[in-house]
């Protein structure tokens, strides 16, 4: 949960489902963003080209209110990944796995992951990948008491700019204590939100290396 505060909104709470595609964007993620593409030739045993893109469904909501930066997530591959000759190397249904990066600042709203690893036909493999798009929402978070002093000063130094009981003094007053609400703007991704993903290194199976 967020330990700061943010000013009031005006929005409502909820909007669609929407999509983000650059690093400037609500959801994304850390580490290199273009894929790097490997010769064919250099590469022995089963690999994934870098380039190639795939989705994943979230298996549990991330926000950036109630999920910190470290919090671990998963989520459940739906497109599966093929090697060069055709062979599935990563099923439907195989995990990834990865950690909250950063949830932005209290202006800027912005969940960034760090995606680890990923389960393959032959072991979990660790994954270089970078988010393309991922559905989520703003939402308003919840009202935050935000708590204030102040001084209230007599009516006639308010009105005319002097204090007629202590003349040549500082306006005598007292201290008044209070909270005030504040609502956040929030970022969400809900549990089942597709997140598509591009590897940004070839995925290599255990056992397949670089050769030059």
């Amino acid at each position: 949960m967020r330990a700061y505060l943010k000013p009031l909104l005006v929005l409502g709470a909820t909007l669609a489902l929407g999509a983000c595609s650059t690093a400037e964007e609500q959801v994304g993620s850390v580490g290199p963003q273009t894929p790097h593409p490997v010769a064919p030739e250099t590469v022995q045993g089963p690999y994934v080209q870098a380039g190639t893109i795939f989705s994943m469904k979230l298996d549990e909501p991330l926000d950036t209110f109630y999920t910190p930066p470290g919090t671990h997530f998963t989520g459940t591959v739906v497109t599966p990944l093929r090697g060069l000759d055709g062979r599935v190397l990563v099923p439907y249904g195989a995990k990834v796995r990865g950690t909250i990066a950063s949830v932005g600042d209290p202006e800027v709203p912005r969940i960034r992951v760090d995606l680890q690893n990923v389960d393959t036909v032959a072991g979990t493999v660790p994954l270089r990948a970078a988010v393309r798009s991922a559905q989520h929402y703003d939402w308003a978070g919840p009202p935050t008491p935000e708590p204030y002093a102040g001084y209230i000063y007599p009516y006639d130094f308010l009105e005319y700019g002097s204090d007629t009981s202590a003349p040549g003094t500082s306006p005598p007053g007292h201290r008044v204590e209070g909270a005030t609400m504040m609502q956040p703007r929030e970022v969400r991704v809900p549990a089942g939100a597709l997140v598509e993903l591009q590897l940004v290194d070839p995925l290599m199976l255990p056992g397949a290396r670089l050769v030059h």
